[in-house]
């Protein structure tokens, strides 16, 4: 698989005297989607929730797209064999989530943990946990 990334460092794309940051940031990573068009989009991120104890990768994919949902089975499946995650979290549809709902290809968005969870978002600090972590997506990826 070719990898086109659509962003390599922590930094927000877009115009950065916008007005909302966020909004920028996510069309224009949608406007790098859909300029290259690549045969899956996958959008890695982390995962928040009010209660601590919430945790394990989630995989989401946008309702009306089988390959998507395809994509996600596979994804998830695999987290949860590498990783052995103390929740097993099931794959969810995300058809209100801007990249997805917006990216003119499959795609997925990969909620690698909780960083509201302590003991989570310790492993999603450490370099062999996020290797482990993108081992597994991979490993799903070449499935397909």
């Amino acid at each position: 698989w070719k990898v086109v990334m659509t962003r390599e460092k922590d930094v927000m794309l877009g115009d950065p005297a916008a007005g909302n940051k966020k909004i920028h940031d996510m069309k224009a990573r949608v406007e790098r989607i859909n300029k290259t068009m690549p045969q899956a989009a996958v959008s890695i991120h982390q995962n928040s929730y009010p209660e601590a104890e919430i945790s394990g990768p989630q995989v989401f994919y946008y309702g009306s797209s089988e390959m998507s949902k395809k994509l996600a089975e596979t994804i998830q499946a695999q987290l949860i064999v590498d990783l052995q995650p103390p929740k097993e979290r099931e794959i969810k549809t995300g058809n209100d989530l801007y990249i997805l709902k917006n990216s003119q290809c499959p795609g997925v968005i990969v909620e690698c943990g909780f960083l509201s969870n302590p003991t989570e978002c310790e492993n999603l600090q450490n370099p062999q946990y996020q290797q482990a972590v993108a081992a597994a997506i991979a490993r799903a990826i070449c499935k397909l």
